[in-house]
């Protein structure tokens, strides 16, 4: 019986041993192998779940750049009030539409909500946005508001002479040519309608006469073009101004000046990546604003022999229909990256009178009919589209299409 006992006695010391020595240092690192273990499959786990998402979501974007569509839908439709029917035109604002009309200005979103919408009495309003600010100007005239997305009007000013173009930076400064006389004048207000010290004179005897003003997204840059006779010559030039500390040294701050000989510029841009582009009748041109203070024009000028049908861009992006050889021949899309390097040139199979970019593609429009092309040159969509058409931008979803006219504003999303 004492030998039993004594035997159940040892057992529990033996146990209680194998305890003592389990907990030691080799059971510990065992553990924490264990533990490294765990938290690399887990690791492997959610980067494999992640892997799998990312390749469905570039398959599906494949899958749709690639694929044909063959029609719409309706989504959504808002009829325009009977006093809308005095708008002068739209603006692509945010994630939808910026209506602009001789009594007022109404942002609409991509689902068919009107966000506000803010009055005021202009006989000619004209528009710019830019990010999150929107500039109205009454031209010829010299009333000018600026809006923000949300809907405040943050100032409406009265300028010292008659509008003619207006500019607005991505923080809400306003560039504003106004002709005053024999001379003309480009002032700059804040968001809040404080007249900035800075501005550039020009007149016409001495310069000639403006056609048109760009600004920089910080506001600070200036790219304007206009046009002089010399000795019964037309000639044509771009300058650039800089507003910020680089400037100071330069007189009037005109950092650079361009000469175009007798071609046309009308249309003036600067992206928002440190380049510009000058549009002419015929050609355009690329330049760099890398050096703030000394802009530089890139050595690659597009030159159009028959002629240019339609301009467009986007901050990433510069289109261009070239006119073709007769006057039956659609002509060609051109599509170049900021600094002039060609992307696309593709063929048309008939006239459009708009394009806009939507993301990496591109939409061209005509009043009854539209086309959606990728970068890659697939022709996603051609096709009609009922109900009149003034003004189309792209939706927040994908093939969304923001489309006004006909006394509408409708939602289409191609399918």
């Amino acid at each position: 019986m004492d030998e039993s006992r004594d035997l159940q006695r040892e057992q529990k010391k033996n146990l209680l041993r194998r305890q003592v020595i389990s907990s030691g240092p080799d059971s510990e690192e065992a553990y924490q192998a264990k533990l490294r273990a765990h938290k690399i499959r887990s690791w492997l786990i959610i980067c494999g779940i992640v892997a799998v998402l990312a390749l469905g979501f570039i398959g599906y974007r494949i899958i749709d750049s690639v694929r044909n569509l063959t029609g719409y839908r309706i989504d959504w439709e808002l009829s325009l009030e009977s006093g809308d029917s005095a708008y002068t035109g739209y603006e692509a604002f945010g994630e939808g539409i910026l209506k602009v009309g001789k009594s007022g200005a109404t942002y609409i979103s991509s689902d068919g909500a009107q966000v506000w919408s803010e009055a005021y009495e202009m006989k000619s309003p004209i528009a710019q946005t830019r990010g999150e600010y929107a500039a109205v100007a009454d031209l010829n005239s010299n009333n000018l508001a600026l809006f923000s997305i949300t809907g405040k009007k943050l100032c409406q000013v009265t300028t010292p002479g008659p509008i003619m173009r207006i500019a607005v930076a991505g923080q809400g400064v306003m560039a504003v040519l106004v002709q005053d006389g024999l001379s003309d004048s480009i002032y700059f207000y804040d968001k809040a309608g404080n007249r900035l010290e800075v501005e550039v004179k020009t007149s016409f005897a001495q310069d000639g006469y403006p056609l048109d003003i760009a600004l920089s997204a910080n506001g600070q840059i200036l790219m304007y073009s206009y046009v002089s006779v010399e000795e019964g010559t037309i000639k044509n030039k771009v300058n650039f101004y800089n507003f910020g500390d680089e400037g100071q040294k330069y007189q009037d701050r005109m950092v650079a000046g361009f000469k175009y000989g007798d071609s046309m510029i009308p249309r003036v841009r600067i992206m928002g990546n440190g380049n510009a582009v000058a549009f002419g009748d015929r050609m355009i041109s690329f330049y760099s604003l890398k050096k703030v203070d000394e802009p530089s024009r890139l050595d690659r000028d597009r030159v159009f022999e028959h002629g240019i049908n339609l301009i467009f861009y986007s901050d990433e992006y510069v289109g261009v229909v070239e006119a073709g050889e007769s006057q039956r021949e659609p002509g060609t899309l051109h599509v170049y990256q900021p600094d002039g390097k060609e992307l696309l040139a593709q063929k048309l199979s008939q006239e459009y009178e708009e394009g806009i970019f939507a993301g990496d593609e591109i939409l061209l429009y005509n009043n009854g009919a539209c086309m959606l092309i990728t970068l890659g040159g697939h022709i996603k969509y051609e096709g009609s589209m009922e109900g009149g058409v003034d003004f189309m931008a792209a939706g927040t979803e994908r093939n969304q299409l923001l489309v006004a006219g006909g006394g509408k504003i409708r939602s289409c999303t191609l399918k």
